[in-house]
């Protein structure tokens, strides 16, 4: 994850909002999912690919006086992305103050460089998705990967299915049609694509209400 502070833009994010009053805070949250960095959105969108779309994360979420860059409850995981101006040592100082309160509540902190999240996005996913397996929400991921993996073999199914009655097809007169996808593709199993990987391209999850414990805060 971190080593040294890379050179990147600077902006006064959420761990130099300490201790304000509820309402204000909440609103300044509100603010700051609008005004969300290229580097945030891209950690947003990584925290919903594959496996890490089962743990309805939260972004720009208040939690016990601070706004936190993005939370999952159900793996007690806290995701931050980090400007170089968390390299220096007041910044610093207040980061590990921060940590440890959230490690106190039973919460895990994966602190990543701006930089990281649009250059390193696999790295990144792999070190999130190793720190969520070791959590209660393992299972979550698990069944996910299992309901996805079922509705790619269903399309599958429906596609070989589909290609060879294209083969003898009594509309068109002709065969060859269901052969040639079939031979294009290699084999139906070709059409799995990357869901043979760890990582798998997933919709965003539904989003809950902000009373229901899921989507965001």
């Amino acid at each position: 994850m971190r080593s040294s502070p890379p050179q990147s833009a600077l902006r006064a994010d959420s761990s130099s909002i300490e201790e304000e009053p509820g309402e204000w805070l909440r609103a300044r949250a509100k603010a700051m999912r609008k005004e969300m960095t290229p580097h945030e959105k891209a950690m947003w969108r990584l925290l919903h690919e594959g496996e890490l779309a089962a743990l309805y994360w939260r972004r720009q979420s208040v939690f016990r006086g601070y706004i936190l860059d993005f939370v999952s409850h159900p793996a007690r995981l806290v995701v931050e992305v980090d400007g170089a101006q968390h390299g220096e040592a007041g910044q610093a100082d207040r980061d590990t103050k921060r940590t440890a309160m959230l490690n106190e509540q039973g919460y895990r902190v994966l602190r990543f460089w701006n930089d990281e999240a649009t250059r390193n996005r696999d790295g990144v996913w792999e070190t999130i998705f190793a720190a969520a397996k070791q959590t209660g929400a393992a299972a979550r991921m698990r069944r996910w990967r299992a309901e996805h993996m079922k509705r790619v073999r269903q399309a599958n199914d429906r596609l070989t299915s589909s290609s060879m009655e294209e083969v003898v097809s009594p509309r068109s007169g002709e065969t060859g049609g269901g052969d040639r996808a079939i031979a294009e593709s290699g084999s139906p199993e070709a059409h799995l694509g990357r869901d043979s990987d760890a990582r798998l391209s997933a919709p965003h999850p539904p989003t809950p209400s902000p009373q229901g414990g899921g989507g965001e805060s």
